[in-house]
């Protein structure tokens, strides 16, 4: 927001130079994040008189002026501009003034006539877009003084009460602890009442609790005046008529957003506030149709909408060239109706700004009132006696009370609890009690966000200062800290996968119901968005792979091939028992479950002429690599003796995926991208997959490390390869072998799968090394060769197994 140094200066009563005043603003919690310099910074642009004017002798385009620069003296400007003429006040650039385009004004000779500075343009100097002229200032405007400069205050959501001059100039005052000046506003009425020439019915008071409106009579619209056309300019705003752009300056001055309507385009003369009716339409001043919705609050006549309240008037009723009588509205609209609408019709307007941060519910007759008068000012028009006003008893304001020994304990200062309540007193709040131990005060009805009493320390530390506050070392006891669980858990994950050469992926919880589709996710009790930024974040993830798995797409479509990703959350379905047939919902419709999901995809390994690695071929992944990860990372979290067993989710292809079990609960599932998926999502090569439950990991998970000696004695290893059906899972053979090796038995792991023209079709050959060892002595010969004859006599028994001859 753009505010003018010289206004704010004139109703604050400060003449502290604007870099001072915006350190100031910035460290009292208004920040000012640039200024825009128009003399009071450089010294170089100034407000000049141009006194006399002749014609150039060698140009016809040309006029040679003697300007009164005030202590700079009579200049002679060369100028060209065709509003150039005697008596009129314009921007001067003086000899090395640097203008926003670069250009360095010196003194020049132009068709041999000296020109000692330069008459500024509004675009030339920055200050607005017009080339056609130099820019014309107000009459009033000091005589070689610096112009202006702009501070671009960035105003905090909770700050409503600074979106305005003054309000920022309060600000000023309260943290300088000086008087306010505050234009005082003095109407001359008519005689007829307002009641006899409009009506007002406001049928929804939660969506609009006051609404007031006075009458202009014979108003003439035309062109502003200078000072106010520079006045909108230096907020940004562009000059429309004598009548709007009075309502945008008392709504830059006061903060209060206005709206003018012509009475004679009022069906009946009667304003009714209402929410719109279903199928009703609006066209908007910017020219823009909307079809409205029943939750929007429209300002109507007798025969339709006129203005969607609080954000933008009509085209029906505004304002033109031939209104001769004004009906002004003031109001005070609840926040949310208006930042609804203004979200659902894509709508952001400076009154729908303010409106929906909170207004000053008792500024709404005061800025209407300031607004008559200066439109009777302008457009000479008459004011019809009295205002029309719903509700003129509403008070919202709250009463706090404080703490004075807790207040300085926070602040870390020690402050009298006079010195307390006068810093309060200068920022607007009112003392209703206050003693050694309490105060009470009410807040100013322009603060809706001070409503505690820690809103009021930070208000004394704002005034105080907080550069004025001494450093102390903040008391921080030192309390043991256990981490729960589930963290640890998560930490261990991360650090496990990490070493594993798997990069964490950080998505959205949205997603589209295209992508779950896609990637053969759960659709069913999806959560819908209900205002979705867009198709593609419609629903709440129920799973993490199909994120993953694009995340997998748009890396290779970049030429990235080489990919371990994985990501840990929540994903999110509704709970299908939370609502009975025909029965109320239960207050937790929805189930939020923690997940840990991982993809590999490329091929991984190193090529020779790359790395100079010649033992690392490089081959596409496949299921043993991604359960060989998932096993090594639930070791780490201390889970063993996992069992596969095989499964068939949709999303993973049926031959080449499995549960992983631990304790009968099933704590992943592993795979490879079923073909189908890897098709829809235009996928390259193979892609494996895995989810694992984290809920069940957290449960199973333990991390109580235990010490041994290293072994005293030798291992003992056996190898044996064994012929068995197809359909035999080798996991079914690694626990008949732990069965029955006995306690000698260290190790078994199976490091080779054969099926060829060897062996007999519709069989496989396994081949398993097998480590025995005895604690307390050397094993002899014969006490291994006894355990593995019982393991090829079990295998033999339970699965037909046979020892491998060739």
């Amino acid at each position: 927001m753009l505010l003018s140094y010289r206004w704010l200066a004139k109703l604050a009563r400060v003449t502290t130079p604007p870099a001072q005043l915006a350190e100031r603003l910035t460290m009292g919690g208004v920040e000012i994040e640039n200024i825009a310099d128009f003399g009071f910074l450089s010294g170089a642009l100034v407000a000049a008189r141009i006194a006399k004017v002749e014609p150039h002798p060698h140009s016809e385009k040309l006029w040679v002026c003697h300007v009164d620069a005030g202590k700079h003296g009579t200049l002679q400007i060369v100028c060209g501009a065709p509003n150039t003429r005697e008596n009129i006040i314009s921007l001067l650039a003086l000899k090395g003034a640097r203008l926003p385009s670069g250009l360095l004004v010196k003194q020049a000779r132009i068709r041999d006539v000296d020109s000692e500075g330069m008459l500024c343009s509004g675009a030339e100097a920055g200050w607005n877009g017009d080339h056609e002229g130099i820019l014309e200032l107000a009459d009033d405007t000091p005589i070689g003084e610096p112009y202006d400069c702009l501070f671009d205050v960035k105003v905090t959501p909770n700050r409503s009460d600074c979106l305005s001059v003054f309000g920022v100039a309060r600000d000023i005052a309260g943290l300088e602890g000086r008087e306010l000046y505050q234009p005082q506003t003095r109407l001359r009425e008519t005689m007829d009442p307002i009641s006899a020439s409009a009506q007002v019915t406001v049928r929804d008071k939660k969506a609009c609790p006051r609404y007031t409106c006075r009458l202009l009579r014979k108003a003439k619209v035309g062109k502003s005046p200078v000072w106010l056309q520079r006045a909108l300019e230096s907020c940004g705003l562009r000059s429309i008529n004598n009548v709007v752009d009075v309502t945008n300056y008392v709504l830059m001055e006061y903060g209060h957003p206005l709206h003018a309507f012509d009475l004679d385009k009022v069906a009946n003369k009667h304003i009714i506030v209402r929410m719109a009716e279903a199928g009703e339409r609006l066209t908007l001043l910017d020219g823009k149709s909307l079809d409205l919705n029943v939750e929007d609050l429209v300002i109507a006549d007798a025969d339709r909408a006129i203005a969607l309240a609080g954000i933008m008037g009509g085209r029906n009723s505004e304002i033109g060239d031939a209104t001769i009588n004004v009906l002004l509205e003031s109001a005070y609209f609840d926040p949310v109706t208006i930042r609804r609408t203004s979200k659902r019709h894509g709508l952001r307007t400076d009154s729908a700004y303010r409106f929906e941060r909170g207004t000053d519910y008792k500024q709404v007759l005061g800025s209407l009132n300031r607004a008559v008068q200066m439109i009777a000012d302008l457009a000479g028009a008459e004011i019809v006696k009295g205002a029309i006003d719903s509700a003129p008893l509403l008070d919202l304001t709250p009463v706090i009370t404080m703490n004075i020994p807790r207040a300085c304990m926070i602040l870390g200062c020690d402050l009298t609890p006079t010195a307390i309540a006068d810093r309060l007193v200068h920022l607007g709040f009112e003392t209703i009690r206050s003693d050694r131990e309490q105060l009470v005060v009410r807040a100013p009805s322009y603060r809706n966000d001070v409503t505690r009493d820690v809103d009021l320390i930070e208000e004394i530390a704002r005034v105080h200062g907080y550069d004025a506050i001494q450093e102390t070392t903040p008391y921080l006891p030192a309390r043991p800290f256990a981490p729960s669980r589930q963290r640890l858990v998560q930490k261990s994950a991360r650090q496990s996968l990490a070493g594993a050469g798997f990069w964490e992926a950080i998505n959205y919880s949205f997603v589209g119901r295209d992508l779950l589709e896609k990637c053969a996710a759960p659709v069913e009790g999806a959560v819908e968005i209900l205002n979705p930024l867009t198709a593609d974040q419609a629903v709440l993830r129920t799973s993490l792979l199909p994120s993953l798995i694009h995340n997998i797409q748009t890396n290779q479509r970049r030429e990235t091939q080489e990919l371990r990703l994985f990501e840990m959350g929540k994903v999110y379905r509704r709970d299908a028992t939370a609502q009975g047939e025909g029965g109320p919902a239960q207050d937790q419709p929805y189930v939020e479950t923690p997940s840990l999901a991982l993809v590999m995809a490329g091929r991984q390994g190193s090529d020779r002429g790359r790395t100079g690695q010649w033992r690392a071929a490089r081959r596409e992944p496949d299921f043993h690599d991604m359960k060989g990860a998932v096993e090594t990372l639930l070791a780490d979290l201390g889970i063993v003796g996992l069992k596969a067993v095989r499964a068939t989710p949709a999303h993973l292809h049926p031959g080449r995926a499995a549960e992983l079990k631990a304790n009968d609960a099933t704590v992943a599932v592993v795979g490879e991208l079923h073909p189908d998926v890897a098709r829809a999502m235009d996928l390259r090569g193979r892609v494996i997959a895995a989810e694992l439950a984290l809920a069940a990991v957290e449960r199973l998970a333990h991390f109580d490390a235990t010490a041994a000696p290293l072994p005293r004695f030798p291992k003992v290893d056996r190898d044996i390869a064994l012929v068995v059906g197809r359909a035999v899972e080798a996991g079914s053979l690694e626990a008949a072998i732990r069965d029955a090796a006995g306690a000698l038995l260290e190790e078994v792991r199976l490091f080779d799968l054969y099926e060829g023209d060897r062996i007999e079709k519709g069989k496989k050959s396994l081949a398993y090394s097998m480590s025995f060892r005895a604690p307390d002595r050397t094993l002899r010969e014969e006490e291994v060769d006894g355990a593995v004859r019982g393991v090829v006599e079990k295998l033999s028994a339970d699965f037909g197994a046979a020892l491998r001859s060739e």
